[in-house]
């Protein structure tokens, strides 16, 4: 072949589909750039090279995937670069901090504002990608909040992706 075929992943042309899914994820600028080719895993023990193999295949498959593990070992950096492959193949990514959500859920549902609308878009997205899962105020409200978006993602095989460092749940 004589001529270079383009992608629609092009990072020469400007691609405006994925700019609004990236602004609509809840990712930070600093956390926009935190991807499976900089997370650094040399000289890491053997389950954090592990836990990079499984994001990877996550991100490939569209599987859900439960990255549990101390405080500092990437779980968030994989988690998040799992979301941008994601949004780079198409589809729609939402980073979410568990304690902050469930947060935003309660002040929803208490002033009437568009808390359905809230929970719908945490149970549609084609990734959901929940941080920090334990370390939320329990409330019962939050409990149930958190039950029905898992439960309704499970049911419905949606992809979901959950870091945790409350390694005894």
């Amino acid at each position: 072949y004589t001529t270079c075929i383009r992608c629609k992943h092009d990072k020469s042309k400007p691609d405006p589909e994925l700019d609004r899914r990236m602004k609509a994820s809840g990712l930070t600028e600093r956390q926009s750039k935190q991807t499976f080719a900089n997370y650094k895993h040399e000289g890491m023990p053997a389950e954090i090279v592990s836990a990079k193999a499984h994001a990877i295949l996550s991100a490939k498959n569209h599987s859900s995937l439960i990255l549990a593990g101390k405080s500092g070992t990437g779980k968030t950096h994989l988690a998040i670069a799992i979301a941008i492959d994601t949004m780079k193949n198409g589809r729609s990514a939402l980073f979410r901090s568990v304690p902050e959500m469930l947060d935003e859920l309660r002040q929803a549902a208490q002033e009437h504002n568009d808390f359905y609308g809230k929970m719908r878009r945490l149970k549609d997205v084609s990734c959901l990608v929940l941080d920090d899962l334990g370390k939320e105020r329990t409330t019962e409200a939050g409990m149930d909040y958190l039950y029905q978006i898992i439960d309704y993602r499970y049911q419905h095989g949606m992809q979901t992706i959950v870091t945790t460092n409350a390694l005894n749940m």
